[in-house]
């Protein structure tokens, strides 16, 4: 399909330097030939910028820019040969490289097989190498497929994700591949990546085999990752159905909903949407509401020794609903520790347990093992049996009438959130010094409760002044 060519905006040229490659895809098709001229399709223009010293810019018009050159197979068909050269599958950044769409986000990069179960000659949609540096604006990335990591996106080099959709890509651990590691539906990270004002929706990390490992549904994470504005919405994993991080996370004013990780009595990992395994972890204004499979894993059973930090402030954990795990001995857990966690001006109330016969309480916090430490300044928690100590306890059953209100959807940006309710104990309650905005981004401090003094509440949501 021929496109119109668009010049670059001003923005774009003052971002990414006005000496960089402006390179002009002509077709919505795949092909390939290695030059960018009257007649360029996105892998030629890849492929050339890679080619280009310097920065290079390519601007996609509104469209689908599918990508369908199957990846080829080693002689006995039971591994992908990983093409790192554009010649086919996905796309390969090895350069200085800014890809940016309509603001509309309807510029989409998408597998042909989409529509397809499992197309068999379905890859990934790009790997960053080491060495690249890859920026990503205003686009669709849909329908990546691929038995290794990455759905979407591996990244191992530089990659700045910023108004970007991640919408039902997936890895999958298939038996004719023992030996992959289906990490990251969406995005694996083994380099520095930064997510801004995104979306990854019903992206999936998948196996044959339940005990096989596809880890991380939307993130898997082992290099320096930052997140920011972000929601996680319907994701899914063996384990860690949204995130899987086993390096250094930050995650501020994000909202997780919906995700859901496979419940197996015997799985020695972590059967939790966020799977901290051995790494530094930060939540700050953010909400994990409406999520199956248990919440937030510091640490796993296989391995309750190795080091892991959760580091929680100004969160909120309701609505959820952790899938037992008596079998093995661990309580129904909406936060499980093993290891380092500190919890500052948060709330944990309000979950639940949906198996039959259940009085729908859970235990809203948990450490396990010999080695766990834990600090909670600013907590407010259900008043349910827990070796996890707050400041403040509120009864199950008050929950949604006295501390705040059920999740408010909006499915306009996924953007999930519990207001504090009139009078509610968390308001105007923390303690010590917050960030100035809410996951919302509405300023903090704010005299919640109408006494004359700015304070911060708890949680993710900051009641306005009265």
């Amino acid at each position: 399909m021929p496109i119109r060519p668009l010049l670059l905006g001003t923005l774009l040229l003052a971002a990414f330097g006005t000496h960089a490659a402006q390179l002009v895809v002509t077709t919505t098709r795949d092909v390939h030939d290695g030059q960018c001229n009257s007649h360029c399709s996105l892998r030629d223009a890849v492929t050339v910028a890679n080619q280009t010293p310097g920065p290079s810019t390519i601007q996609l018009p509104t469209g689908n820019f599918t990508l369908g050159i199957p990846s080829a197979f080693d002689s006995d068909e039971s591994t992908i040969e990983d093409d790192q050269d554009n010649q086919r599958g996905d796309l390969d950044v090895s350069g200085e490289l800014y890809i940016s769409g309509s603001p509309t986000s309807l510029s989409r990069i998408i597998w042909y097989g989409e529509g397809l179960a499992y197309p068999s000659n379905a890859d990934r949609l790009i790997e960053v190498l080491p060495g690249g540096n890859l920026t990503l604006e205003h686009l669709t990335l849909e329908a990546g497929f691929t038995p290794f990591e990455g759905g979407a996106v591996k990244n191992r080099g530089q990659l700045l994700v910023r108004e970007v959709q991640l919408i039902g890509n997936v890895t999958y651990q298939k038996r004719m591949y023992p030996l992959s590691r289906a990490n990251g539906g969406a995005i694996a990270n083994y380099g520095t990546l930064t997510v801004l004002s995104s979306l990854f929706y019903s992206n999936r990390a998948r196996a044959d085999n339940a005990k096989q490992r596809a880890l991380g549904g939307a993130l898997y994470n082992r290099g320096k990752l930052r997140v920011s504005d972000t929601q996680f919405y319907k994701n899914g994993g063996i384990a860690g159905g949204a995130l899987y991080n086993l390096s250094n996370a930050t995650f501020e004013r994000c909202a997780f909903t919906g995700n859901s990780s496979l419940y197996l009595p015997d799985w020695q990992h972590a059967d939790a949407v966020l799977v901290n395994d051995g790494g530094a972890l930060t939540l700050s204004n953010s909400t994990l509401t409406h999520n199956a499979g248990g919440v937030l894993s510091n640490g796993v059973a296989r391995d309750p020794s190795r080091h892991s930090k959760l580091t929680l402030s100004h969160v909120t954990i309701s609505q959820n609903e952790p899938k037992t795990g008596a079998e093995r001995g661990i309580p129904r857990q909406v936060l499980l520790n093993w290891s380092e966690l500190l919890i500052r001006n948060s709330l944990i109330v309000g979950n639940y347990d949906s198996w039959p016969g259940s009085s729908h309480e859970v235990t809203n916090c948990a450490n396990l093992g010999d080695s766990f430490s834990y600090q909670a300044i600013g907590l407010l928690r259900n008043d349910e049996p827990s070796n996890c100590s707050a400041d403040l306890y509120v009864p199950f059953e008050k929950t949604f009438t006295e501390v705040l209100s059920r999740v408010a959807p909006n499915h306009s940006d996924y953007n999930f959130t519990n207001a504090l309710l009139p009078g509610s104990p968390a308001v105007d309650a923390a303690i010590g010094d917050c960030v100035g905005r809410d996951q919302r981004g509405v300023a903090r401090p704010q005299d919640g409760n109408g006494d004359g003094v700015a304070v911060c509440d708890l949680g993710a949501i900051e009641m306005t002044a009265q």
